[in-house]
Parts: C-alpha cells; structure tokens; sequence
C-alpha cells in the first residue's frame, strides 16, 4: 500500500469530519431558529401573508441538508477507514447526487430571486399595515430591525402614513437615535417628525427615508461575493473528496486483481 494512498485516505477522513461538524452547525442553526423569538415571528409573518408559504419550507430544507451532509459524511469517513468498496461506492453515489442537487439549488435561486424579494416586500409592507402597534411582538422585532438596519418601512417610511400611531407620523425607531432598546430615543423627535411631513424626501438628518427591503437588499449584495465564495469552495471540496473516494476505491481494486495474480 503506496504512501500516497494512505495520505489520500488521512486527508478523506480529515475533510468529512470537517463535513461532519459542518451538518452539526445546519442543524443547530435550524434548532435557533426554531427557538429564537425573533426568528419566529418573521418566519409566521412570512407564513400568514403574501401567498409566500414556500418560505415555511426553508427550515425543513436546511434540516434534510444538514442531516444529509451529517449522514455522507460519517458514510465517508467509515468507507475511507476500514476501505470498503461497498461503502466508497455508496458514498461516491450519494456526494455526486447531493453536490448536483445543491448546483440545482443554486440555479432556482440565481432564477427566482425577484420573485422572492417581491414576496418579502409584499409580506413586510402588509404585516405593518395590518400588526404594526397592534401586536407586540411584532412591533417589537420591527422597532429592533428598523433600529439595527437603519431603515424604515419594508419600501420606505411613507408605509407608516396609513397608520395612527401615538408617536407620530413615524415610529421612534425610524429616526436618528441617541440611544436605542426597548425605549429608542431620537436625536431629534421633532425634526424627524417634519421630515416624515414630506412623502417625498429622500435625504434627511434626523430621518432614516430607505425601506427595510432596499437595505436588506444592499446587505445580501455587499456579502454576496464572500457567500458565492463559500458556496464555490464547499462545491470543490465535494468534487474533491469524490475524486479522492475514486482514486482509493480504484487502487484497492488494483491491489486485489495483484493478489489474485499471485
């Protein structure tokens, strides 16, 4: 048995146990989002409007990939230690079907992703107008969100002109803070106020005009090349790893045509 083999075999093992951990971490970030509060009233948001209950479906989507991504490689690394055909055969089969499976995926989404921000749009313009200052909760994950992202609105602050709220013609939390939290404090409620008067400003002092959406948008863009990256670089792990599980399943063949020979 070459060098060369067993170096193939110790880096397999290697990088499914790094595949390992990386099904671990899906499925608990499917647990937090499951469990945290604020995730949770995003995604009964999305749910309940916009005709967008495909989204509902994210969850279950990360739980099968992680669970599959767990499973291969544990399936990888029991093939690469004890060396059996059966076992390489199996775990060369499954990689090429999820690795293809996630090019698929990526492609869907390159496809439709207008239509899944219109969905967003729609869902967050109409949970303002509907629960905005109705409902707790969620009033408190919009003022947080408007807070973090430094937005206002899901298109943009003049989504809050249908509503009577008692602050105002926007919420505190759609101005220039000097403190934020549970009780977010403007630099300037009266300037912002007047601002908010004018349905058609665009840059303002003490008002924050872009909507959620629009930001959100800015964000998912600005990181999209490290997330592109990441994708790319786990797609050439698995071909990797498929070329590895080939090159040790095709010399043990090698070895057992030699000892046949013998």
């Amino acid at each position: 048995m070459s060098c060369l083999h067993n170096f193939g075999r110790i880096i397999l093992i290697t990088l499914n146990v790094i595949f390992v951990i990386t099904g671990i971490g899906i499925l608990g970030l499917c647990i937090f989002l499951k469990v945290d509060q604020t995730s949770k009233i995003i995604q009964d948001v999305i749910e309940e409007h916009a005709d967008a209950k495909n989204f509902s479906h994210s969850i279950i989507v990360l739980v099968v990939l992680g669970a599959a991504i767990l499973l291969i490689s544990s399936l990888g690394c029991c093939a690469a230690i004890f060396e059996n055909r059966c076992l390489l055969g199996m775990y060369i089969f499954l990689l090429s079907a999820i690795t293809v499976a996630e090019i698929g995926a990526g492609i869907f989404v390159a496809v439709v992703k207008n239509k899944i921000r219109s969905h967003i749009s729609e869902a967050a313009h109409e949970v303002i107008r509907e629960k905005y200052s109705k409902n707790k909760e969620v009033t408190h994950t919009i003022d947080i969100l408007q807070e973090k992202l430094k937005c206002c609105g899901a298109n943009n602050f003049t989504d809050y002109s249908v509503l009577k709220l008692t602050v105002g013609k926007v919420p505190y939390s759609c101005c220039v803070l000097k403190s934020d939290g549970d009780n977010p404090e403007p630099q300037n409620k009266t300037e912002c106020e007047l601002e908010a008067e004018n349905p058609f400003l665009h840059d303002a002092k003490y008002l924050h005009t872009k909507g959620c959406v629009d930001t959100l948008e800015v964000l998912v863009k600005k990181y999209s090349s490290i997330i592109l990256g990441v994708a790319l670089g786990i797609a050439a792990f698995e071909v990797f790893l498929i070329f590895l599980a080939c090159c040790i399943c095709r010399e043990n063949n090698d070895e057992d045509r030699i000892g046949l020979i013998h």
